[in-house]
Order: C-alpha cells, then structure tokens, then sequence
C-alpha cells in the first residue's frame, strides 16, 4: 500500500484538556458485601464518567476502586469498591467501607481507580484496556468513556475530609476526516499505528510519581483502532471528527506514525517529538483523497492483445495492469486513460484488471474475464500442416460476399522467436483469381442455397519432414496486390493487431517401410494447392514451377480446378506406343504421366485429371482418370501370386449432389493386361443433406480394404468410371499377407466359389 509522508506540521499543535471521557451505564452495579468502617469522598465534578452536552455527569452505580496509606508509607490497603448513588450524583459523593479504621491524627495517602476491578488488589499494579471502541455516528464522543478510558485520582498527605480529582489515564485522538473525492463518503474505521505497543491491555503502577504502564504479554497492539458504527454520508468538501484512545507516550523525532481512515494509510514523518498525554486531547487532520476503482472497457480482443479504455475520479496519480491477479504494466500516467495490452496467451481467458493508485491507496477494477482468438494445428504430415485460427471479423458461417475485409497475415518461422522466416503469406487466392481466399464455396455447404464461406483454415505446404516450425497469425489491414496487372487490397475491419503466441509443430518423419510393405505412398511430398482432407485452401508457388520454391509462396484457393501433377514438376510425358500403361504415350484414352526421379511418386502413372492435393492426390472429373504404381518388386515373386492385402483412404468430393456414390475401378496391370478384379462404390459424404440447397460436405476420408493376388512386375491401379467424380486417394498401400492367418499365404477367393481367385 503506498503511502504518503508528511511532516507532523500537518497535525494540529494544540493540547486540548479532555473533557468527555465516560460511559453512562444502564445501572448500578452489584457491589461486595464486606464488613468495615463506613466512609465517603466526593470526586470533582470534573472528574465524570458519563457525558452531558458539554459537561460530564456521574451515572448511578458507577464505582471505583480506592486505596488509602499512612502518608508516605506506600504501604496500601484496598478498600474495595466506592460506589455512588443517584442522591449522590449531584455532590459526586462516593461511599463504601474501609477495610480499616483510620488512627486518629494520622495523615493519609490516597488513590482511586475508575472502573472497579475486584481485581485489581493493590494501586501498584492495576490492569487497564485502551483502545479499539466503538464510536457509533459522526462527531460523537458517548463512546469516550468506560472500562476503555479509566481515570485515577491521588490525593497526598489528607488529615481530613476527601477530595479527589479524578484524571484520565489514556490520551485522546480527535481525527477530522475531510472528504476530498468527488463523491460522497462513509466512514468506518480509524486507527493510529505507532513503533510501540500502545493500545490493548496494560498494567499500570499509580503510586509512582506519573502512572507507569507495562504490557501484558500478548494482549497489547502497537495499533488502536475505531470502529465506526451508524455513520452517515460526508458530502464532497465536509468533514467530520472521530475519537480513539491510546496509552500515554512520546513518539520521538524520526519515527513515524501512520494514521488510517477505511484503510487509507497516512504515513507521517515525525521531526521532532510529539507527545500524547494523558487526559489530554491531540487534534489530527486526514485528507480523505481516497482513489476510486476505475470503470474498465475492454475492445479489441485479438490473438495476444486487447485495448483497454478506463475511466476516473481524478484522485489517481497513475495505474497499473493486472492479468490473472499478476501486475503487468505499473505506472502508467494519471493523464492516460488508454492502453493497447500485449502478451496475453492465445486462445486462452484472461482476467484483467486496472489498478488506480492514489497518495493513500489502490483500488482495482472489478475483474473481466476475455478471451483471446485461438490458434489449431488441425493436421501435421510428412511436409504440411494444416493450421486454423478465430476469425476475429466474422461470425458469418455462409453468405455472398467477397470478404476481402478479413485480412490476415500468416507467417512460419524455425525458430521459437520468431526471427527466422520460413515463409510468410497474405490469404488471396494468387494462382487463379485475386480473390480473398476464405470467401465462399459451393463445396463446403450451403444453406438456403448460399455458399457456406470456408473457414479460416490455411495448408501450409512446403516443410521439411521431421522438424520443428513455429506458426503465428494476425489480421492485417491494407495488403496491396496486383493479380494480372490489376490492383487490389485486402483489408481487415478489426484493423492490424499483434500476432499470435507463436504455435510449435513438428512433422512427421520419414518412416521406413515395414518388412512386409509391397508399396506404399503418402502423396505427402505433394504438398501444394488445396488441402481437401481439412477442408481449406493451401499454399502454393505463385511462379508454378517449383512447389518448394519459397521465394514467392502464395494461395490456392478451395476449388477442384487445381493444376495438374506435371504442372508443379512431379511427372513427365511418357513417349512410348500409345495405349501402353508403362511407357506408353496414352493409356486407357489419356495421356500417360509418369513421376520423375527423385521423387516417392518416381515411377508411378496417372493421367492429366490427376491433381497434387497437400498430402494426398485428386482425381478431377475428367474420364477414365488413373492413379497407378510402378511395376512391383518388393515381397514378390517372379510367377508366383502371392497374396497381399490392399489399403488406401478415399472420398469422393461433391456439392450438393444427391447422396449416391462414384464408380472406381480396381484393376492389375499384368503382361500387357488389364485385369478388373472389382468396381468399388465411393460414396458423397456429408455432414448432413436435406437438399441441394441445404447440406455440409464432410471430408473425412474412410479405409478401404481389398484383397488380391500379385507377382512380380504386377502393377495396381485405381481408374475412375464416372465421368461426374472427383475423389481423393490418400496412404495407398499394399503388404503382402497371410489371409488365411495361418502362415500358408492363402489365395483369396473372390468369387466365393471355394477354387480361389480366378484370372
């Protein structure tokens, strides 16, 4: 808690005498019964113990304790309780027994104690409470008074009649408050805090020179406190006066004292010594200047950062910034009522809160719970990953427009700081249109028959296989473009923000092949143009001629008119007799493409409708479309059929067809042949379909399991029959294995006719 250090100048010098110090008692008190010699003083009327206005009064049954010895011999006895009546209120005559008879012309010390404690048996150690009252409304002092403000009285060397003043033993606080906030104030507590024990339980010696107190172990606090009951509000510019009682002491110059109103501490820098006597009253000033807690607006909730608007009472001398209960931002100045906060966790609540730090306290703001736009690694392969992020802009699941207000600005790194750019890229479509690359399409969905807009999803191909990259977004506003020496902007209505936390992904390895593995292709390395296994668009080279090309990396928007293999550098024309699938210049009508070196699709065959498809391969709705493998080798037998087993996952993409399927043919290539073992059924997947208006394409691919019977030089392949399809082919393998599961490499029977497979 900050304080303030003042000079005790700011305390009013002045020493009033205390006047009002009793408490009015509902009734007499019980009193010993004793047997002794009957006797009475009177107590000034100075000397009261309930308040009158401005005067004091007895109150019926209040009794003190008295003490009597030979003069000088310090040698007293307790006379027990001396209580006074209500006949006696108006003389302040006390009666009660001694315990002894006084010897006649003998003079006699006297000392009395308010209130009767049984006990308290000897004047030389009495036991007194100071401190920590209740003072119930403003400017009240009923509370002065009572076993918390105990008065004593000695009267010396008396041969006579009795006459006793009664003084205080505690000294007295009057705390003005000052209300300067802006609004009005109740106050509840009052406290003085110093560098010695000064309220709680004491005991006192009356018989030395001035009452010497001693603490009671344990039961005393350097801290008396007010407690304020019934208060009423204190305007703006108005004041009220509050009472407390401390012990008797001096606080020496250099010490400090803090005087605390509601918890508002005062710390107050003594420079010379400042006493506070008893019976005496000590007038302090406190300047309520209280600091509000600010009322916080939060906009602008990015991936990282939020915008942060407050406002004030005026009272604050700067601020601070708390996330999840951690000050973040300290000492902002009074004059600035804004800030753009950074740092916060991506996709991730936070709790946020402004501080207002004044002379005298702080004050937070209630606590605001935001969320920051989150970041996915949806899909990681061998060289891509698929990524997805909030749309800050939208909300809008389907519509018309172009939504080239949502920029953003994308960017991979291979180090965790972020200093070291892989490639970066603003979504726009680039190879086909100037298009924003998340507007709509017919091939996500519709509804009401109106495109479905695609998510905010990106393919980011071109990545090394079994490394660590690090991903972060944000929006962007006013990227510049030319797309066929035309310009156009893209911009974002959220504006520019900061980007996200950075996201850590590893690809996949290169895995070996297993001992039994004939074939096997992830199509990963085609890793360019759309990712229909996630749905979404993906990254290109905006030159075609090399998809690892990262110098100008751009977008492929969602769409099945992608470029073909050959055009990214994966195939060649094969030149041979036409109709020949191996070296053939055509095959099954088509032009004959065959992967080049160095590649894993070296050596395999597809015709023109075939497309890269970031981590799988598409079969465009072109006829008699043909994905097939090199001849086959491995784990096979120069004129022995061996049983294998055949996987590989597919779907088949639409929008908005009628829930049907699409034909595929499964076929051998052997000695020249064609041979169609089976036409397998790929059916139009959706998430649901009522009409061709109104459905949601689903692109998980399923297994598909076959069994076949290879040799040696064989080759597979998958043609499409249905000159409407458009499918994709992902993990096509093929493993040699025992059907029968008992080691005998068993021929599978197709036709189920018990004579195994036919050919």
């Amino acid at each position: 808690m900050k304080r303030i250090i003042m000079s005790i100048g700011v305390i009013v010098a002045a020493i009033f005498t205390l006047t009002n110090c009793t408490k009015e008692m509902d009734a007499p008190q019980q009193q010993d019964q004793k047997q002794g010699v009957p006797f009475e003083f009177s107590a000034s009327i100075l000397t009261k113990t309930a308040n009158q206005g401005d005067g004091t009064i007895w109150s019926a049954g209040d009794a003190v304790n008295l003490y009597h010895s030979v003069a000088s011999a310090s040698s007293y006895v307790s006379n027990g309780s001396f209580a006074i009546a209500e006949e006696d209120l108006e003389e302040g005559k006390f009666r009660g027994e001694l315990a002894s008879a006084l010897e006649s012309g003998k003079s006699y010390d006297w000392v009395a104690f308010y209130p009767y404690d049984a006990a308290n048996t000897t004047p030389s150690s009495v036991t007194v409470s100071l401190g920590s009252a209740v003072q119930t409304g403003d400017n009240d002092m009923t509370h002065v008074a009572g076993e918390n403000f105990p008065l004593w009285g000695v009267a010396k060397d008396v041969d006579g009649k009795l006459q006793m003043q009664l003084n205080h033993l505690s000294s007295l606080l009057e705390v003005e408050v000052l209300n300067s906030t802006s609004e009005e104030i109740i106050v509840s507590s009052v406290a003085l805090t110093a560098q010695e024990d000064i309220a709680g339980e004491f005991t006192v010696d009356l018989t030395s020179e001035a009452p010497a107190f001693a603490a009671v172990a344990g039961k005393t606090s350097n801290t008396s406190t007010l407690t304020v009951n019934s208060a009423q509000n204190i305007g703006k510019g108005a004041s009220a006066k509050y009472y407390l009682a401390v012990k008797p002491f001096t606080a020496a110059a250099g010490s400090n004292l803090i005087l605390s109103v509601n918890g508002i501490d005062y710390e107050i820098e003594l420079s010379s010594d400042v006493v506070f006597s008893a019976g005496n009253i000590k007038p302090l000033k406190f300047d309520y200047d209280k600091t509000g807690a600010p009322a916080v607006t939060i906009k602008n909730v990015a991936f990282s950062s939020a915008d942060l608007e407050w406002t004030t009472d005026g009272l604050a001398k700067s601020f601070n910034i708390y996330v999840n209960g951690e000050k973040v931002i300290s000492d902002i100045a009074a004059d600035v009522l804004t800030y753009h906060l950074t740092g916060l966790e991506t996709g991730k609540e936070s709790v946020i809160e402004v501080e207002a730090v004044g002379d005298h306290n702080a004050a937070k703001s209630a606590g605001q719970t935001v969320k920051t736009a989150g970041v996915r690694l949806v899909y990681v392969d061998e060289h891509h990953a698929a990524i997805e992020w909030d749309d800050l802009v939208g909300g809008e699941t389907y519509g018309s427009s172009g939504r080239m207000d949502h920029g953003y600005h994308c960017a991979i790194y291979t180090d965790s700081e972020c200093t070291k750019l892989h490639y970066e890229v603003y979504p726009y479509n680039g190879r086909n249109s100037y298009e924003y690359a998340f507007s709509n399409s017919s091939y996500i969905g519709k509804t009401g028959n109106t495109n479905y807009y695609i998510p905010t999803r990106l393919a980011f191909g071109s990545l090394q296989a079994n490394t660590t990259y690090y991903f972060r977004v944000r929006t962007f506003d006013g990227y510049d473009y030319t797309y066929k020496d035309v310009s156009y902007k893209i911009t974002n209505k959220f504006g520019t923000s900061e980007y996200s936390q950075p996201l850590e992904f590893k690809t996949a390895a290169r895995q070996p092949w297993a001992s039994d593995v004939v074939v096997f292709n992830n199509f990963d390395e085609l890793a360019c143009q759309v990712d229909y296994r996630n749905g979404c668009p993906g990254t290109v080279n905006r030159s075609v001629s090399n998809v690892n090309n990262l110098e100008n990396i751009g977008i492929y928007a969602f769409s099945v008119t992608a470029h073909e293999l050959g055009t990214w550098g994966f195939t060649y024309n094969a030149t041979g007799a036409e109709g020949e699938y191996f070296n053939g210049s055509t095959y099954n009508g088509q032009t004959n493409k065959i992967g080049k070196a160095g590649y894993d699709f070296e050596g395999w065959h597809c015709t023109g409708g075939m497309r890269p498809a970031q981590g799988a391969i598409l079969f465009d709705w072109k006829n008699d479309g043909v994905l097939g493998t090199p001849a086959l080798e491995r784990n096979l037998v120069e004129g022995e059929l061996r049983p294998c087993v055949l996987t590989f996952e597919a779907v088949a993409i639409c929008n908005g067809k009628a829930p049907s399927s699409t034909a595929v043919e499964l076929v051998i290539i052997r000695d020249g042949k064609d041979i169609l073992l089976k036409t397998l059924s790929i059916p139009y997947s959706y998430k649901y379909w009522n009409d061709t208006k109104n459905y949601e394409v689903d692109f998980t691919l399923d297994l598909y399991t076959e069994y076949l019977a290879l040799k040696k030089g064989d080759a597979v392949a998958l043609r499409t029959a249905d000159g409407s399809a458009r499918l994709v082919i992902d993990n096509f393998k093929i493993v040699v294995s025992d059907v029968a599961g008992d080691g005998s490499l068993e021929i599978p029977d197709w036709e189920n006719d018990g004579d195994g497979l036919e050919i």
